[in-house]
């Protein structure tokens, strides 16, 4: 009995000890969250620019002590691709150890992985896709953002551009669900500014053949000063300002 009794004495002393330094040999909980983003391929300069940004912020709340977890990076590579995109954010989001997603530069990409987060419970915050049907499109708790959307820089381009003196307007995007976008809610803000939209070309593709420049351009520039809008990726941007320079029209283009 007085075995027992000192054996009890020791471990409550033992116990009151731990009590008091309770960070001694307790290692604190991971924490996973998923970074998803095109890693690879044209896009992959902003995609490693927000991957890396992540990874800042992880290592920072990782090293302030007051942290109640220990936080780790999953990156996943989208690559700018629907069907790449979906295939990553089912592995995340089935991946029970992964708590959250950082997810998506490409609109095209979102707006085809949103409901695979809400089917699995995976909240996200997108950090770089402006499509406004991603969080707007449906009544989703899982799906967030940080950036704006195609709204804001619709309104924007368009009060900033007709304020330049420009009134009509040859729009050129691609048939992704970011260019038809781009397309949809730049012509809804330039109908209240006084402004037309003199033609658009839709295309699927990045080459010259794709656009009849030497018909509808200086048509354009004959009637009155004409701006070219461009509701794309940035990688195209050099292409058509060459095609511009060689038939003479003026440029203007807004960031996206």
């Amino acid at each position: 009995m007085k075995l027992k009794s000192g054996l009890l004495l020791s471990l409550s002393g033992a116990l009151a000890l731990a009590a008091s330094f309770p960070s001694a040999g307790l290692a604190k909980d991971t924490v996973k969250l998923a970074f998803i983003g095109p890693l690879s391929g044209g896009n992959s300069a902003p995609g490693l620019g927000g991957r890396n940004s992540a990874q800042l912020a992880v290592q920072l709340r990782n090293a302030d002590p007051a942290a109640k977890y220990t936080y780790e990076l999953v990156p996943f590579d989208d690559e700018c691709k629907p069907n790449v995109g979906i295939q990553v954010a089912t592995k995340a989001a089935a991946d029970n150890s992964i708590i959250a997603g950082i997810t998506h530069y490409c609109s095209a990409v979102g707006i085809a992985t949103v409901d695979i987060y809400s089917r699995f419970g995976l909240p996200v915050v997108v950090w770089g896709a402006i499509l406004p049907e991603i969080t707007y499109g449906n009544d989703y708790r899982e799906i967030h953002r940080v950036n704006g959307t195609m709204i804001n820089e619709g309104r924007l381009a368009a009060d900033f551009l007709t304020k330049q003196g420009y009134k009509k307007f040859v729009v050129v995007h691609d048939t992704t669900d970011y260019g038809k976008g781009q397309n949809k809610y730049f012509t809804e803000y330039l109908k209240p500014t006084g402004g037309e939209i003199f033609a658009t070309f839709p295309t699927r593709g990045f080459g010259s053949g794709s656009y009849p420049f030497s018909s509808w351009v200086p048509a354009c520039w004959a009637e009155a000063p004409c701006c070219l809008s461009r509701r794309y990726h940035h990688y195209f941007t050099d292409f058509l300002r060459g095609a511009n320079r060689v038939l003479t029209a003026t440029w203007a283009s807004q960031p996206f």
